[in-house]
């Protein structure tokens, strides 16, 4: 996985200031054409200016997981960053309430196409699911997950400010399913973010002073489906609903 710098910075005061806009150009185009996974890490001090031994070394890390490709992907990146003694990984997963309608959900988001899934993304998804709750069993295992119903936008921000003291959040780029197909798509200057990522770095809703990760998935062709779990899938899975736990 190839990780670029944000081509902004937080000031003081918490506004933000472009530093090199030639950076964005070159994301853009890494983004674009590697042979990869591509991430943008929007640092706000992660790790701060003092620089410390790996023994005393400790990171709080939160996915925010809704489906589909990329969300896989952060999801994978992060259970192997967890197997550092130091680090501490919660695993969020969003879940669509019977209630839940897509009109409900208003998110500050972008023009990256953003919404609902097909079967077989929701199948692999679970399986993804199941491996990561599998994996909970271990000894020493420091990973908690965590499932969020949610029905409406505020619910989503509540959830997502809850973990507000994260050190980091790791977020796909381009979120699928049912609870993604709810965010109404609104223009925003930072489309390489993606929803999650933007609502977390510049919306009001969420409030947090967190580093984010924005992982996207590198995809043989655009046109064909290719699935990022903590390991290799079987074509033949048993089907689940969507708004079902594993």
């Amino acid at each position: 996985m190839v990780i670029l710098p944000f081509h902004k910075h937080v000031r003081l005061d918490r506004t933000w200031e472009t530093t090199r806009n030639e950076y964005r150009l070159i994301n853009k185009k890494v983004m674009e054409e590697a042979p990869c996974s591509v991430a943008i890490l929007v640092d706000r001090g992660l790790g701060g200016a003092t620089r410390v031994s790996s023994s005393d070394f400790s990171l709080a890390i939160t996915v925010l997981f809704f489906g589909g490709n990329d969300d896989r992907e952060a999801l994978a990146f992060a259970v192997r960053m967890a197997e550092h003694p130091g680090i501490s990984l919660t695993v969020v997963r969003f879940i669509p309430s019977e209630e839940f309608k897509p009109e409900n959900v208003k998110l500050e988001i972008t023009e990256d196409q953003t919404g609902s899934c097909s079967r077989e993304t929701r199948l692999v998804d679970i399986e993804a699911i199941t491996e990561l709750k599998a994996k909970l069993k271990e000894e020493e295992c420091q990973i908690i997950y965590e499932e969020k119903i949610v029905k409406c936008h505020e619910e989503i921000c509540k959830a997502m400010n809850e973990y507000s003291r994260s050190n980091l959040f790791l977020v796909g780029k381009s979120p699928e399913g049912s609870v993604a197909s709810g965010l109404h798509v609104m223009r925003s200057d930072t489309p390489e973010l993606g929803p999650v990522g933007s609502l977390l770095t510049s919306s009001e809703s969420v409030s947090t002073s967190a580093s984010v990760l924005v992982v996207q998935q590198y995809l043989a062709s655009r046109d064909s489906q290719v699935v990022g779990v903590l390991k290799n899938v079987k074509k033949e899975v048993t089907p689940v609903e969507d708004t079902e736990s594993p």
